[in-house]
């Protein structure tokens, strides 16, 4: 991890270093600063990549999905509400971001962030996460959510998101056995994919924030 994390400290140092390179570097540092310990300046490096990325989506989404992933709210929360104003990010990408929020603060028994509860409430996108919010807030079954899943990307997200709701409920058995057809869509490329690995591997849906290992 040393070594690696010298080999960053010189590409990031690195004046010519374009500025999305400089940003995915700075994500990967972060991540492994975070498993070093050290989760405060792991934090501040996913913040310097938003700020050089200059409104790339993966210096949003990568950032989030770890966090999320490990159960940082706060920290995850300053994301969203980082991204909420730039126009050039999509107001799908918004809405996951406001998905995930909604579900962790529920399970760490948090108050709800009016910010993330208005842009759920508010939001009237593409027809997919349109119903995806609407699951999220009780105004569509999982059973109507599926049947509106148009193929297997559509149908992992319907699983990960039930098996979310299912495991913070305390139906741990039926969450995995979701998680797990979550994988079997092989949709690798979804942030709930990479989510729902990381839940099956541990075991664990994190209460709380998960200490760096």
């Amino acid at each position: 991890m040393q070594t690696a994390l010298r080999q960053l400290n010189k590409l990031i140092a690195f004046p010519s270093i374009p500025p999305g390179e400089r940003a995915s570097r700075l994500i990967d540092r972060g991540k492994l600063l975070f498993h070093m310990g050290d989760v405060e300046q792991a934090v501040a490096d996913f913040r310097q990549a938003r700020d050089t990325a200059d409104g790339r989506a993966e210096a949003y989404a990568e950032p989030m999905i770890f966090l999320v992933s490990h159960g940082y709210y706060e920290e995850a929360l300053a994301i969203f509400r980082a991204a909420v104003p730039r126009e050039d990010l999509r107001g799908s990408l918004k809405l996951y971001f406001a998905l995930w929020l909604h579900e962790m603060a529920a399970r760490q028994n948090r108050p709800q962030d009016p910010g993330v509860i208005a842009f759920l409430e508010a939001y009237k996108g593409e027809r997919w996460p349109t119903r995806l919010a609407e699951h999220a807030q009780g105004k569509l079954s999982f059973d109507d959510l599926l049947r509106g899943a148009s193929d297997s990307g559509e149908r992992a997200e319907a699983y990960f998101y039930e098996a979310l709701r299912r495991w913070r409920s305390g139906n741990t058995a039926g969450a995995k056995e979701l998680m797990r057809k979550v994988l079997d869509t092989r949709r690798m490329a979804f942030f709930e994919y990479d989510m729902a690995q990381s839940y099956l591997e541990w075991d664990d849906l994190p209460a709380k924030a998960r200490a760096p290992r």
